[in-house]
């Protein structure tokens, strides 16, 4: 299913179109825009060697097709926030990630825009988030979108910055069942952004492509190390991963209700648990005292151990995102400020981090 992107409607093409969209943007909006696309640019599918080429054929042509609908209704300034983030998340290490950009494939029919992932060593695989970056502020549409944090993402094409391949390079693969954030502003906010970049314009030797000598114009790569947005967007992913982590736990804690004689101590548990309801962390100190049930769990086939490993995953990108967010506010108290100032003002942050018990 296509994800609903704004001013991207398969169906519509009504609307500015991309290039209208274009002309509107203010001259530091610009520099912007052509500085971080240059930066964070899109993989081709012809890059990709673990599909079929016939498959990978198809896709080319479906890719073509869906660009050329998205350039009757797109807006730059979505393309902007996408190619800003997916540099600075890495560049100014908000969350400790590297970060893939994902084909136009992968964002027209998946709505995946980036792929977080952290090396955990030889002896586990990376952990890995998928990343919608919108800059929607419609109900109908953060709807569809929050409703992935359930179900997680699939990416198809995909190539590791940590895992290699038998031959050494890059190991390419896809994926599904990714755990699954969405981050963003509000696209009024691209503005200031911009003018905060130009205050930190510089140039950057490179060639063109002659092989000629070229100054291009860049932004400098410590302009947002400190910003309060990186802030900001590691609150919407604690939230966002705290609620996945509580859902999947309270599938969890139904199937163990449906198991006879539960011993004391983990009927004491699953009371702390259900007090705990709403408060992740509360409920992550329950969970030691309930794994002698979850094992029964696993060796009854209860619970599979795609369910626990999925809950586990979760649990894993919780702690990792929420020990960074306090880390940076402690080192930067004077910007986690400002970010609180940021955030109330925003109501699609709000959205995005505030969810029923």
């Amino acid at each position: 299913m296509m994800r609903e992107r704004p001013y991207y409607h398969p169906q519509d093409v009504s609307g500015p179109t991309k290039a209208e969209s274009e002309l509107k943007l203010t001259d530091a909006e610009r520099f912007l825009y052509d500085v971080y696309t240059r930066r964070a640019k899109r993989p081709d599918l012809d890059a990709f060697t673990h599909i079929p080429v016939a498959e990978s054929k198809r896709d080319r042509a479906k890719e073509k097709e869906l660009m050329e609908r998205y350039k009757q209704t797109g807006d730059v300034r979505n393309d902007a926030m996408e190619a800003l983030l997916a540099s600075e998340i890495e560049t100014a290490d908000w969350f400790e990630a590297s970060v893939f950009r994902t084909t136009r494939y992968d964002d027209f029919l998946n709505g995946v825009d980036l792929v977080l992932e952290w090396d955990q060593g030889e002896e586990h695989e990376p952990l890995r988030l998928a990343v919608d970056v919108t800059t929607a502020t419609s109900p109908e549409a953060l709807d569809g979108k929050l409703a992935k944090l359930k179900y997680g993402s699939t990416v198809k094409y995909f190539e590791s910055d940590v895992a290699l391949g038998e031959d050494g390079t890059q190991e390419q693969m896809s994926l599904s069942g990714l755990p699954t954030v969405i981050l963003g502003f509000e696209r009024e906010y691209l503005s200031t952004l911009a003018k905060e970049a130009v205050e930190h314009r510089t140039t950057r030797k490179s060639t063109d492509e002659y092989g000629r000598p070229v100054s291009l114009p860049d932004v400098r790569r410590d302009a947002f190390g400190d910003h309060p947005m990186g802030l900001v967007l590691l609150e919407q992913a604690k939230a966002q991963l705290g609620l996945q982590v509580q859902t999947r736990m309270n599938e969890v804690v139904r199937l163990m209700q449906g198991v006879p004689a539960l011993d004391d101590s983990t009927k004491e548990a699953l009371r702390d648990y259900a007090a705990a309801q709403g408060d992740t962390d509360a409920a992550l100190t329950t969970m030691h005292r309930l794994f002698p049930a979850i094992k029964a769990l696993l060796a009854s086939k209860r619970l599979s151990e795609k369910q626990f490993n999925g809950w586990i995953e979760r649990v894993q990108l919780y702690h990792r995102v929420r020990e960074h967010l306090a880390a940076r506010e402690k080192q930067n108290d004077r910007g986690s400020r400002t970010a609180r100032v940021l955030s109330r003002g925003s109501g699609l942050h709000r959205r995005l981090t505030t969810f029923a018990a």
